[in-house]
């Protein structure tokens, strides 16, 4: 390929920099209207079958415990998650280490 063109096509630190900050900013925005939204539902609302219970501290937002799908979920999740950290190294070994 041309190398004027690889070199269009490349971004720079400054913009990647922009971008991360983007979203990250995007993504503290989002977790605070949340926790305003769930602060302003249960402050009227009586939890007549006790289906909530406390969240996380800092969002005090509620968690619904009546939620098996999620439970599922993250049971998988902690069950997988070590063998995908092994997959990961071991990878990394053999393209970086072994193909030498």
């Amino acid at each position: 390929m041309n190398n004027k063109l690889l070199t269009g096509l490349r971004t720079t630190k400054i913009e990647i920099s922009v971008y991360f900050f983007v979203w990250i900013t995007a993504i503290i925005y989002s977790i605070y209207k949340f926790s305003l939204s769930c602060a302003d539902f249960f402050q009227d609302h009586i939890d007549e079958y006790g289906d909530f219970e406390e969240g996380v501290p800092f969002l005090s937002a509620k968690r619904d415990k009546a939620d098996f799908e999620w439970e599922s979920v993250l049971y998988f999740l902690n069950f997988i998650y070590p063998w995908g950290i092994l997959h990961l190294f071991i990878t990394e070994f053999i393209t970086n280490v072994i193909s030498l």
